[in-house]
């Protein structure tokens, strides 16, 4: 089997993991501290939902700046 040279994260990619991150342990923490002012399904939602997506969004973003860069450069050198 070939094997997909692996991408380097972007600093978007990072941001966005660390984002993420931050965004379901504050989730969790106020579950565990507020659980009597939400609704329990609005914060599991929310954690099962919206971590996902932030994820997502931020590696469809990087892949397509990655992109954005290398035709860039590729227009640049047809034009030197």
């Amino acid at each position: 089997m070939l094997q997909q040279p692996q991408r380097q994260k972007t600093g978007v990619a990072k941001l966005n993991a660390l984002f993420s991150g931050l965004m379901a342990v504050v989730t969790i923490i106020s579950m565990i501290i507020a659980i009597a002012i939400e609704p329990l399904w609005y914060k599991i939602t929310y954690l099962v939902v919206m971590v996902p997506a932030t994820i997502l969004g931020g590696s469809i973003r990087s892949r397509r700046k990655q992109k954005s860069a290398k035709h860039k450069l590729t227009t640049v050198g047809a034009f030197s």
